[in-house]
């Protein structure tokens, strides 16, 4: 599955951006830390609009009505799980993080979107998961 960003922008976060994330790769975009990165994740899932561009999934754009149905081919790392305490089991935020992308390693999803990466270990799942023909899309601030 291809992942396409063209032209994207949201207003006060970034303008002009624009990637392509094919099948077997893995792309890092770094950013500045005001929200921009997280924000992009928001819209490739659908769930925040860009005010400029568009994005497409192997050409089908993502559109309020699309977004539902082609979110069901990705899986979202997010940076920071918020869960309660007891939940966790005493793991660091590092560990959690690390659960969750071999979580999405096995999910078998064909685009997952990782919101930042926290160790070398987790770049290797990353690359592992690309291997395998995912499009992994990695966004730091």
């Amino acid at each position: 599955m291809t992942l396409e960003i063209k032209d994207a922008g949201m207003e006060g976060l970034f303008r002009g951006l624009s990637v392509l994330v094919e099948g077997g790769s893995v792309v890092t975009l770094d950013g500045a830390e005001n929200g921009g990165c997280t924000a992009l994740l928001m819209a490739v899932m659908g769930v925040e609009p860009l005010s400029e561009g568009f994005i497409t999934f192997d050409g089908e754009p993502m559109t309020v009505l699309s977004a539902p149905f082609l979110r069901r081919f990705m899986c979202y790392v997010p940076r920071h799980l918020v869960m309660p305490d007891d939940d966790l089991d005493g793991l660091s935020e590092e560990e959690v993080h690390c659960r969750l992308l071999n979580e999405a390693a096995r999910s078998g999803r064909p685009v997952v979107l990782v919101d930042g990466l926290f160790s070398e270990q987790e770049a290797d799942i990353c690359r592992q998961m690309a291997a395998q023909g995912c499009a992994v899309l990695i966004v730091n601030s």
